[in-house]
C-alpha cells in the first residue's frame, strides 16, 4: 500500500480553483433587480350606527324611555329603530356602563338580575332575554337577527322591519320588597360591530 503525500504546489492550485469557483459563484448570486410598491396606505370604511326612538330623527343618541306604571310579571314594551348608515354589516349588541341610580326610599327589589329586558328582533322574530345585571356586566349582550347591512333602515311605519326592535322591560314578581319599586334613570349604549 502506498501513501500519496500532497506536495504544497498541489495544495495551493487546489486552493486557488476553489476559491475563483467560489468567487464566479457569488458573482452569478449578486446579480438581481428591484421595483418599490410606494406610499401604500391602510384605511377602513366608516361603521355608522344611527337610533330613532320616540323622537323622528335618525341620531347617534336617542331620547330614552319613562317606564311609568310597569305592573311587575306584565311589564311594558317600548320599540327602537337602527339605521346602518356606514358601508359595512354590523352586529349589534347592548350595554348599560354604569349601574342606575337608586331612586327615593330604595328600588324595592333584591338585585340587578332581577330586573328582565327581553330584546326582540322585529324582522326575524327572535328574542335575547337578558337582565339589567348582565348588560351592567363587562360583555355586551349581542342582539338577535345577526347582521344589519350596510344601508338598513328601521321603520316604525313597517312592523317586522329589518332594524325594528322591540324592547320589553319587567320587575320579577318574587323579588319585589315593598309596595313599590323602580330604577333610576340608566342609559343603554347599542354598539355595532363588523
Amino acid at each position: 500500500m502506498r501513501i500519496l503525500k500532497a506536495n504544497s504546489l498541489g495544495r495551493t492550485f487546489l486552493l486557488a480553483g476553489a476559491v475563483a469557483t467560489s468567487a464566479v459563484g457569488v458573482t452569478w448570486a449578486l446579480t438581481s433587480s428591484q421595483t418599490t410598491l410606494a406610499a401604500s396606505s391602510i384605511s377602513s370604511t366608516t361603521a355608522n350606527l344611527e337610533i330613532r326612538s320616540t323622537n323622528k330623527n335618525w341620531t347617534s343618541s336617542a331620547p330614552g324611555f319613562k317606564m311609568n306604571d310597569l305592573i311587575p310579571g306584565t311589564g311594558i314594551t317600548e320599540n327602537v329603530y337602527f339605521k346602518n348608515a356606514g358601508k359595512i354589516g354590523l352586529i349589534l349588541a347592548a350595554h348599560i356602563p354604569k349601574q342606575p341610580a337608586s331612586i327615593r326610599g330604595g328600588n324595592g327589589f333584591t338585585g340587578w338580575n332581577n330586573v328582565l329586558i327581553n330584546i326582540t328582533g322585529n324582522s326575524c322574530g327572535a328574542t335575547v332575554d337578558t337582565t339589567m345585571a348582565a348588560l351592567l356586566g363587562s360583555i355586551p349582550v349581542t342582539l338577535p337577527c345577526g347582521t344589519l347591512t350596510a344601508g338598513a333602515t328601521g321603520n316604525p311605519n313597517v312592523t317586522g322591519h329589518v332594524g325594528n326592535y322591540s324592547l320589553h322591560f319587567d320587575l320579577n314578581q318574587s323579588a319585589i320588597t315593598g309596595d313599590h319599586a323602580g330604577v333610576g334613570t340608566f342609559d343603554i349604549q347599542f354598539t355595532g360591530t363588523q
